[in-house]
């Protein structure tokens, strides 16, 4: 049928939703939040084009039929800045009747001006429902891409579609709920009132969430409705109709969200939605009454709704995953969508949801006479779809410490006391407050100071750190660069950063690093007052290892510094008799916290050569020290070296996982009356930003857990799809707070990102999960996922097995090509077949290394860490696979790929059809897809089993049992 002639028949459902108040219509409403606006002009040109594509968009009823009027849906401008987002109100000409009635239109298109830009897609819902509208809408943005817009002409109504899907044993719906957000009265003494949060990421089932969290809230048992699109009937009509029906969900005050999740699918299965519509003969009967008959019928039902006798308390409608490239263009670039519930006569209090991008967008409505309890059911959803254990906050009772008055009040007040120590030779406060004043007045004189990056190559000297120090009291930041690093690299560094002037020590003032610079060694002692500084300035900046393959340099603000600072003092309880040594180069952050006793009148033993078994011995035996800032690796040589310092009452272990044997080791080492203190935190962070103290008696296990958030941090714990996971499900580590740095030297987006309410982040990449006494375990990194064969393996599960091991110090697991290797050390002898028995009774086959290489000890980078690149290659083995993919689990995983639109080969057996994107209702299609497809298979009897492992090889199982 052309769409100039275009016009189908106001069924039942259609007077039902006319039968409202005329001032205020049943309308579906849908806001595009972006950036930019397109020309009004060539808007209104797209309206139209789209509208030629969807006819639905240009209707008016005439009688018992709606019409095509031709006439392209009028594109509105309205204030966007008095629209309040969260609760949708302030802009009442928004909610503009379209009754639809005499030649009036059903559909307009209204754009929100102002800060934050929007595009609302408004239709009546009898003459269009959600999903028709997001098929306008999208029209419209293909229109204004250039793009055709793909058709949606077909005439198909509820009624015809029913005809089709045939007769379908009826099922009864209980008619006594009491909606807990309806008033009674006539729906003229009623309005709606809307509440709107949004969560970060896209849960899994959160359709079965939010009613399990709506009956949790209502204090009982609760019938929720769900709303299901018809169209999943007959994929291949394109329509705009109204074709949302209702599917009855009870959900027991005993239920969990699975067996809500469990029951939905099934009733979805068995086509519940249409076996609970009433007869086809009823339909067509209620359709062909007269208006002012059917109006006073649905609001005689509506009447009874208020007395309690309703079909359900809440209806929940999940509009899906859209995909935000599809509502832009013409300068107009979607950030969020959003749908805003039906409200009207025979309506019951609504929650529409809506998933896009990297977060979930929830809309509540009920009468405007129970917005307090509407709050509670929201945060009640919010809590289901984000659980609160998620997030882990800091004690936030630490004060800022800035560095450079700090330090000069220290100096000050105690002038004589000794600052730092190296071999031969003891510095006061007051000769380093002075050197360091002379690197100030050296910056300031070549105009050098605030909003300025000064390089920085110097060894663990009292040159070094004075350089540091002096840097800071100019106003400027340091860039610190570690002398070992050859020319190429620091040159690269120095360039991108942005560097003209270098601070360096004899011989290094003579490599060619492309930078002005300042010897150290000539510069005199001066007085120096220090520049003030905010908060927002730069400290310092610190160059790690980037994905890229070129390093990027992390930018640390006054405030990050000051945060730490705060934090650590208190923490690490430093005062005058804390004694830190400095063995690390100054290069990395770990250097910081060995520096906290300057700021309390402490001491600081430099190391200047490289630590070997001599040096590290007189320094951890002879020099007086009381507390270490070390890693792990650091911990293992102290103890291979056989090293037996006494004296210390503080160990700050950070960098790497801190095994429970080697935090054991270190007690040994160190003596009882010493802290060790598991310290986590990325340079992202400022040196470290999670903590706790091992407890021998509670750590136990494989690894000692990182503990909880310090001072200003919260961690947030996100799955893969940006959602926050329950307590003891694995998430990505997301850190917050003062702590977290300004962001990448010319690239500050990069890991920095900001969750649904505007708090700020860094994407750490860890794995870690929250223990049942609230504190963070972490599981290694998410970003050193492998694909092995296809199967999808985290070498930190693999390497924490393996240390269970009793002979396994530590274990290091990475993939040559598609095999695994382990490389390991041992506390006792241990055969390869030994360990191999090990990994094939804990881990699954496809985890099992081919493998294993045991180390006296592992190569080391420059910071300590274990150098991957340099560990040994394997004696070469044959890979061979057991179970080849037979022609069942070929034609099983082809039609994961065509239903999830993936490509072919990229599916493996083992895969999680949710993890790969797939919703409830694409599971459903994958399950009749492999009925159609596969003879002799009826996979819906088995749904149970396959939603309880939804994978290719369940489905294969199944398939070939049937077949049998």
């Amino acid at each position: 049928m052309s769409a100039a002639r275009y016009s189908r028949r106001v069924v039942a459902d259609d007077w039902l939703r006319l039968a409202s108040d005329p001032a205020w219509p049943i309308c579906v409403q849908i806001v595009v939040e972006g950036t930019g606006l397109p020309d009004r002009a060539a808007l209104a040109v797209a309206v139209g084009t789209a509208a030629e594509a969807c006819p639905g968009a240009r209707l008016t009823r005439r009688g018992h039929r709606w019409v095509d009027t031709g006439r392209t849906p009028e594109v509105r401008e309205l204030d966007g800045d008095a629209f309040d987002r969260e609760t949708l109100t302030g802009l009442p000409a928004l909610y503009r009747p379209l009754a639809g009635d005499r030649g009036g239109p059903t559909c307009e298109v209204v754009v929100l001006t102002g800060a934050r830009p929007a595009l609302v897609f408004r239709a009546h819902h009898a003459a269009m429902d959600a999903q028709g509208l997001l098929t306008f809408a999208r029209a419209v943005f293909q229109a204004l891409r250039g793009e055709t817009p793909e058709t949606a002409a077909d005439d198909l109504d509820a009624v015809e579609l029913l005809r089709r899907a045939g007769t379908w044993p009826r099922k009864a719906i209980p008619q006594n709920s009491q909606p807990p957000l309806r008033a009674a009265g006539p729906p003229e003494q009623r309005r709606p009132a809307f509440l709107r949060r949004t969560v970060d990421g896209r849960p899994s089932a959160v359709t079965a969430k939010i009613a399990h969290a709506l009956a949790r809230c209502a204090g009982g048992d609760l019938d929720v409705s769900v709303t299901v699109d018809l169209r999943r009937h007959v994929p291949e009509a394109r329509t705009t109709a109204s074709l949302a029906y209702a599917l009855s969900l009870p959900v027991r005050a005993d239920d969990t969200w699975r067996d809500v999740q469990q029951r939905m699918l099934e009733s979805l299965a068995a086509r519940d939605e249409l076996r609970e519509t009433p007869p086809l003969p009823v339909i067509r009967m209620l359709g062909a009454l007269p208006a002012p008959v059917t109006r006073a019928l649905y609001r005689g039902i509506d009447a009874r709704f208020g007395q309690g006798k309703a079909y359900a308390g809440f209806q929940v409608s999940h509009l899906g995953r859209l995909d935000l490239a599809d509502f832009g263009g013409a300068g107009f670039t979607a950030r969020t969508i959003y749908s805003l519930p039906t409200w009207g006569v025979c309506m019951i209090p609504m929650v529409t949801v809506v998933e896009t991008g990297a977060r979930t967008e929830v809309v509540l409505c009920g009468d405007d006479a129970h917005t307090a309890p509407a709050r509670r059911f929201l945060d009640a959803i919010g809590d289901a779809l984000a659980p609160p254990e998620a997030v882990l906050r800091g004690r936030d009772t630490s004060p800022e410490v800035y560095l450079v008055p700090r330090f000069a009040e220290v100096a000050t007040a105690s002038p004589d006391r000794v600052a730092l120590s190296e071999p031969g030779r003891e510095v006061t406060y007051a000769e380093l407050f002075g050197v360091a004043g002379g690197v100030a007045r050296q910056l300031t004189d070549r105009r050098i100071g605030r909003g300025d990056l000064v390089g920085v190559v110097a060894e663990r000297s009292v040159a070094g750190v004075a350089a540091l120090l002096g840097v800071l009291m100019a106003g400027a930041a340091y860039l610190p660069l570690d002398p070992g690093d050859p020319d190429e690299r620091l040159r690269g560094i120095l360039g991108d950063a942005g560097v003209r002037v270098l601070l360096a020590p004899r011989p290094h003032d003579q490599r060619p690093l492309g930078c002005a610079t300042v010897v150290l060694d000539d510069v005199p002692p001066a007085a120096a007052t220090p520049a003030a500084v905010s908060g927002e300035d730069l400290a310092y900046v610190i160059y790690t290892s980037g994905t890229s393959g070129e390093p990027k340099g992390v930018e640390v603000t006054h405030r990050n510094l000051a945060a730490y600072l705060g934090f650590a003092l208190q923490e690490y309880e430093v005062d005058s008799a804390t004694c830190f040594p400095l063995c690390t180069s100054l290069a990395f952050d770990l250097a910081v916290t060995t520096l906290l006793p300057l700021l309390a009148g402490g001491r600081v033993v430099l190391v200047p050569e490289a630590p070997n078994h001599v040096n590290l011995e007189r320094v951890l035996t002879g020099s007086g020290i009381t507390a270490l800032k070390i890693t792990p690796s650091h911990l293992d040589l102290f103890h291979r070296l056989g090293i037996s310092p006494s004296g210390i009452r503080l160990a700050v272990v950070g960098g790497e996982a801190l095994t429970g044997s080697l935090a054991a080791t270190a007690r040994e080492l160190f003596g009882p009356d010493c802290r060790i203190v598991n310290e986590y935190g990325p340079t992202e962070a400022t040196v470290g930003c999670v903590v706790r103290t091992y407890d021998p008696a509670a750590d136990t296990g494989a690894t000692v857990p990182i503990g909880r958030p310090a001072g200003t941090t919260s961690v947030h714990l996100l799955d893969d799809q940006g959602a926050h996971v329950a307590a003891g499900e694995t998430g990505e580590i997301h850190l917050a707070g003062e702590q977290v740095a300004r962001g990448y030297r010319g690239h500050p987006g990069w890991s920095f990102t900001r969750l649904a309410d505007g708090t700020r982040v860094y994407r750490t990449g860890d794995l870690a999960r929250r223990l049942p006494s609230g504190e963070l375990e972490c599981l290694g990194r998410a970003d050193a996922q492998l694909k092995i064969l296809g199967h999808r393996v985290e070498p930190a599960e693999i390497e924490h097995a393996l240390a269970r091991h009793p002979a396994v110090e530590r274990a290091v697991v990475l993939a040559r090509g598609q095999v695994l290797h382990a490389y390991l050390t041992a506390s006792a002898e241990v055969s390869e077949k030994d360990l191999a028995a090990h990994a094939a009774e804990v881990l699954p086959p496809y985890a099992v290394p081919v493998s294993f290489v045991v180390l006296e000890e592992f190569p080391r980078t420059a910071n300590g860490k274990v150098d991957l690149r340099a560990l040994p290659g394997p004696s070469p083995v044959a890979v061979a696979v057991d179970e080849p993919v037979d022609d069942v689990l070929a034609a099983v995983l082809d039609i994961w790929a065509r239903t999830l639109v993936l490509p072919a080969g990229t599916i493996a057996a083992d895969s999680d059809f949710h993890r790969l994107g797939g919703t409830s209702i694409d599971l459903l299609a994958m399950i009749a897809a492999v009925d159609r497809e596969l003879p002799g298979v009826a996979l819906a009897d088995h749904l149970a089993a396959i939603v309880a492992a939804p994978t290719p090889a369940t489905v294969a199982d199944l398939v070939r049992d049937a077949q049998r």
